[in-house]
């Protein structure tokens, strides 16, 4: 029956994810070149026999590789709440597994080195939600009961979460206590895109459709010890702080690409702007410019021009411009979404009609 066939997938792929090596796929480890971050991300290839994947049912909205380094795992979320995962242990034939645990788009989807079978996803159902991957079940983290959606949440340590939400408020959340928020702050008037935390400097940083960015201290966030504010022209769709915590990286409807940098501490209101089109439309989900985690000041972000592909930035150069754009002819659609491993040599990226395609720079794989 249907059932039984499903269960033996599900048995499998649990039984693949729990047999860690405890090592490296050596396959996906980053070569020991002299090539610049971005020359690196040019030089990766799409890889299996079926270069696009047809994961989930609608557009793809948000995209996650597991930082694990012994298995390749992707998870990837659409707008109708469907979750997908793939597992590279055939970089030829992915292992490929499609859930349903929100009933509506799922707007970020997270994971963390220490818990290497688990995967967190949020959405605009208003829960928050950890997939056990072993036993393929999700768990409820957090719901709100005034229906406020959740659209973004990331790590302030393996098992606490900074969530923000389509009100304007953040909260902090254990993930060993499910009952209550450790605490929940508004502070923006309007729709908040992006969290993003950088640990190591206990900043904080939100992205709103009030067309600002603000930056915060961990230990203290609230509308009244905002360490810096930056606005844009229009709403802004993404805020995301460097690992070393020295410069944020945002994308506004208002076609900028904007990095602002801190000089001992201290946020200074002049980015570096580049001119770029994040008008996306309604069919073709929003663009959202990420950092290469290989390499300070190298960032990627989704490409409204032909042909379809990602454009590549390094801000390292004196250039305002783009480095170069990574392109495959196997690409039939705009790659709005997109995640890099942090540590390994891999990329994913998804595009509006559910396909999700693997790049890598290693000859081992790549044709």
């Amino acid at each position: 029956s249907d059932d039984s066939k499903r269960q033996n997938l599900v048995d499998s792929f649990a039984m693949k994810i729990r047999s860690s090596s405890g090592g490296v796929d050596e396959r996906f480890s980053v070569g020991e070149d002299k090539k610049t971050g971005a020359d690196r991300i040019l030089d990766m290839k799409i890889i299996g026999e079926e270069p696009q994947r047809k994961v989930l049912v609608s557009r793809v909205y948000s995209v996650n590789i597991h930082p694990r380094k012994d298995r390749i795992l992707v998870g990837a979320g659409d707008t109708k709440g469907f979750f997908g995962l793939m597992y590279l242990d055939d970089e030829s034939r992915p292992s490929l597994l499609r859930m349903e645990p929100h009933s509506r788009t799922i707007t970020a989807i997270r994971s963390n080195a220490v818990e290497t079978d688990q995967m967190y996803t949020t959405s605009h159902d208003c829960t928050l939600r950890r997939l056990d991957l072993t036993r393929q079940e999700f768990i409820t983290i957090r719901e709100d009961a005034e229906g406020d959606g959740s659209t973004d949440f990331n790590f302030i340590e393996p098992r606490v979460l900074a969530y923000c939400t389509s009100r304007g408020y953040v909260g902090v959340v254990d993930t060993r206590d499910k009952k209550h928020p450790s605490w929940e702050n508004q502070l923006h008037d309007k729709k908040i895109g992006s969290v993003s935390v950088c640990s190591k400097t206990n900043t904080l940083v939100t992205a709103s459709n009030d067309c600002t960015v603000a930056v915060f201290d961990l230990r203290k966030v609230n509308r009244k010890s905002t360490l810096a504010s930056f606005s844009h022209g229009r709403a802004v769709s993404n805020g995301v702080i460097s690992e070393n915590g020295q410069s944020i990286l945002t994308t506004s409807y208002d076609d900028t690409l904007r990095i602002y940098s801190t000089v001992k501490g201290n946020w200074k209101d002049k980015p570096r702007v580049y001119k770029h089109d994040n008008n996306t439309g309604r069919w073709i989900t929003k663009f959202k410019a990420e950092w290469y985690p290989q390499e300070p000041g190298v960032f990627v972000c989704g490409s409204m021009k032909r042909p379809h592909g990602l454009d590549v930035f390094d801000a390292s150069t004196t250039e305002h411009s783009i480095a170069g754009k990574l392109m495959s002819e196997y690409l039939s659609a705009i790659p709005a979404r997109h995640a890099f491993h942090p540590e390994m040599d891999v990329l994913a990226t998804g595009n509006a009609s559910g396909r999700l395609c693997i790049w890598t720079t290693s000859r081992k794989l790549a044709p």
